[in-house]
């Protein structure tokens, strides 16, 4: 259980990180605001 539970967290810390990349790419993701 302890196994699928922790494939689970990957699985979704993967597509986070993907969502964030899309974003990126898209221009809607910035850290800081540059000055």
């Amino acid at each position: 259980a302890l196994q699928i539970a922790r494939d689970d967290f990957e699985d979704r810390r993967e597509r986070q990180r993907q969502g964030i990349d899309l974003a990126k790419s898209a221009g809607l993701y910035r850290g800081r605001k540059p000055n």
